[in-house]
């Protein structure tokens, strides 16, 4: 009697863990297409005093840029205006995560300033910073509660 109550629940077991599959966060990255010819024509605008907060706060790029980035994915929900995490701030990169108003997804965006940009820029602290990744982390609700 013991080994079939053992078995029975063994089995029962076996079944509650196939019907209930692990959930994890799914991740998509969208990379940005860089042409040289455009990011070369804006700096030239960015040198003529148009934007000068695209120099200094790669924040407030990331923020601009990931806003009309859900725009245009309309199937993502908004995210909020001002990141809550800096993951990254060096000369040259900067990567920053934000959340969805629903926190339901978060967003990372990094951004870069292009060493072959300097001739067009002239001083490395004039040169304005570009988004090249956007990663979307959509969460299932096991997978917040783990956050």
């Amino acid at each position: 009697m013991l080994f079939r109550t053992f078995v029975f629940v063994a089995l029962a077991a076996t079944v509650a863990a196939s019907q209930t599959p692990r959930q994890q966060c799914r991740v998509t990255t969208y990379s940005e297409r860089i042409n040289r010819g455009e990011v070369t024509e804006f700096q030239k605008w960015i040198n003529e005093g148009h934007e000068p907060w695209r120099i200094d706060e790669a924040d407030a790029v990331a923020s601009v840029y990931l806003i009309d980035f859900a725009k245009k994915h309309n199937e993502l929900p908004s995210p909020v205006t001002h990141p809550h995490k800096e993951l990254k701030h060096s000369e040259r990169l900067a990567a920053y995560e934000f959340e969805s108003v629903s926190e339901s997804v978060t967003f990372r965006v990094a951004l870069t300033k292009f060493s072959w940009l300097l001739p067009t820029a002239r001083k490395w602290d004039h040169m304005a910073w570009f988004v090249t990744e956007v990663r979307v982390i959509e969460h299932p609700k096991a997978c917040q509660e783990a956050k």
